[in-house]
C-alpha cells in the first residue's frame, strides 16, 4: 500500500510534515519554496515548483489536497480543479478556502459576473489581495465544484469584522476583551442572514 500523502499549500505542509504525515508543498514561486525549506525542521516534507494547471504528479497520488486562498487568483479555475481531481485518489478530499464574495464592500465582481475571463489571464497568479481577479459567492463555488466532479461535503464561513476590524469594527475592538470578540464572531457566524454579508472567508 502507498503511504498516505498530502499535497498542500506550503505552511500547512510544513505543519503536517512535522506531525508525522508525508506532505508535498506546491507553489509557482521557487524562491518561496526555498524559504519553506529553510523553515523546515523535521518530517516527510517535499517541495515542487509547478503550475497548478499542469501538476507533475501521477493520477490518484494523494488522499487530500488543500488549495488555500488561490482559486480567486486563477482565470480558469476549472483547469486547476481538473488537475486536482486527477491527482486525488477515489474517495479523497479537497479542502478549499477563498474570500467570501458576498461580503459587504468587496470591490470586486463575483465569478459569475465576469463576462470575459480570457482578459484576466495576463493578470493571474499574482500574490496577495492585489492579485484577486474575482471572488466567489457560495452558490457559485458549489456549482463550479459540482461541474468539476466534486461533491460538496461541508461549507462554512469564517472571520467576521469582530476579529478583522473591517467596516469600522476596529473601534469596538479597542475596548472589547478578546474572548468577547471571539464570542461575537461565533454568534454572527451562526446567523444565516448575516454571516454571508459579514464573513471574510469561506472554506
Amino acid at each position: 500500500a502507498r503511504d498516505p500523502r498530502l499535497f498542500l499549500d506550503v505552511d500547512v505542509a510544513l505543519l503536517l510534515a512535522e506531525a508525522g504525515l508525508e506532505a508535498w508543498a506546491v507553489d509557482l514561486r521557487s524562491e518561496f519554496l526555498d524559504y519553506a525549506g529553510r523553515k523546515y525542521e523535521r518530517g516527510k516534507f517535499r517541495r515542487c515548483a509547478a503550475n497548478a494547471e499542469a501538476l507533475p504528479f501521477p493520477a490518484s497520488a494523494f488522499e487530500l489536497v488543500v488549495w488555500g486562498e488561490m482559486i480567486e487568483h486563477v482565470a480558469y479555475p476549472e483547469k486547476v480543479l481538473g488537475e486536482i481531481r486527477r491527482v486525488l485518489r477515489p474517495g479523497g478530499h479537497l479542502v478549499l478556502s477563498t474570500p467570501n464574495g458576498r461580503r459587504l464592500h468587496t470591490g470586486l465582481p463575483t465569478f459569475g459576473q465576469v463576462a470575459d475571463r480570457g482578459a484576466l489571464v495576463a493578470k493571474q497568479f499574482k500574490p496577495d489581495s492585489d492579485g484577486h481577479l474575482f471572488l466567489f459567492a457560495a452558490h457559485e463555488l458549489e456549482a463550479l465544484l459540482g461541474a468539476g466532479g466534486f461533491r460538496l461535503c461541508d461549507h462554512r464561513y469564517y472571520g467576521t469584522p469582530w476579529l478583522t476590524g473591517r467596516l469600522g469594527f476596529r473601534h469596538w475592538m479597542r475596548w472589547m476583551p478578546p474572548r468577547w470578540r471571539q464570542a461575537c464572531d461565533q454568534f454572527t457566524l451562526k446567523v444565516p442572514g448575516i454571516s454571508p454579508l459579514l464573513a471574510e472567508g469561506q472554506v
